[in-house]
């Protein structure tokens, strides 16, 4: 939802946050750029970094119903993250160019940004509670699997 909102926001607002608030405006956006190798490798990181959490899908295998559907689950769930990623990073760059903020939310205004990350906050509150639950159940489960091993026969 506060994709969405920022999505809209960036399109309809007057100039990004950080851009100049004076004089005329206009979205210096590239297709294709001239990055320094520590721009482009803060890029890629990036992109490696946005799905950082992958690896909540293996602890996710061992309750299904039926494992069998595994590929074609994790298939279709990054699949649309990547589409929705792509659409939204491509609009909000559009608009804002360089001046996009990081994080992206602070992009959209003051008032709007506000609005976005009281939209987003709860979401990530939950997304934290749900990394450590599954941290904690796999060093369970490792904690576990050694105090078997270990044991005397």
């Amino acid at each position: 939802m506060p994709v969405f909102t920022l999505t809209i926001a960036t399109g309809v607002q007057d100039r990004p946050a950080d851009a100049p608030q004076f004089g005329e405006w206009k979205s210096d956006w590239k297709a294709v750029g001239n990055p320094t190798f520590a721009e482009a490798m803060s890029a890629v990181a990036s992109l490696v970094l946005a799905y950082g959490g992958l690896p909540a899908y293996f602890s996710i295998v061992s309750e299904m119903k039926d494992p069998r559907y595994y590929t074609r689950s994790v298939l279709f769930c990054q699949g649309t993250a990547t589409v929705v990623y792509i659409i939204i990073g491509v609009i909000v760059y559009y608009y804002c160019g360089s001046y996009v903020g990081s994080p992206a939310l602070g992009s959209a205004g003051v008032l709007m940004k506000k609005i976005c990350y009281g939209l987003v906050l709860p979401g990530l509150l939950v997304t934290e509670i749900l990394y450590i639950h599954v941290s904690l159940y796999t060093l369970a489960s490792a904690n576990q699997q050694n105090d078997l091993t270990d044991s005397p026969s």
